[in-house]
């Protein structure tokens, strides 16, 4: 594992373990991903993005923050609306930005790629041929 993996994910731990909310980075990270990864534009890589950044985030919140009337997760996912409103915020911030990311590709590379090449036919010589 590289080194700047392993200080990311161990600055997040420290982070969370003192009491740091950063309820975005779930699904922000899994649309950076998605983009990083991905050859072309496409709406329903985008949308699968979300659906999964939102379940990713609830299964995250549900791990540290559970209701006390039941502990389940079917439970807390069927009674998210209850959340605090910064929780809900930044749950519809972190999907938005995985839609967002993950339907886009390169956002770091775009002036480094070429884009694919095409088969044109050579331009006529003026004067006739």
């Amino acid at each position: 594992m590289s080194r700047k993996v392993l200080s990311t994910i161990l600055g997040l731990i420290w982070a969370l373990k003192r009491g740091f909310y950063a309820l975005i980075l779930p699904g922000a990270l899994l649309g950076l991903g998605c983009n990083v990864l991905a050859r072309h534009r496409s709406l329903g890589r985008g949308l699968g993005c979300a659906v999964a950044a939102f379940v990713l985030t609830l299964h995250a919140d549900w791990r540290y923050e559970q209701f006390p009337d039941d502990g389940s997760f079917s439970f807390f996912a069927t009674n998210f609306y209850r959340l605090d409103t910064v929780t809900l915020v930044m749950l519809g911030l972190g999907t938005l930005f995985a839609f967002w990311w993950g339907r886009d590709y390169h956002i770091w590379n775009a002036g480094r790629l070429e884009p694919p090449a095409v088969d044109r036919p050579a331009p006529e010589e003026p004067g006739g041929g």
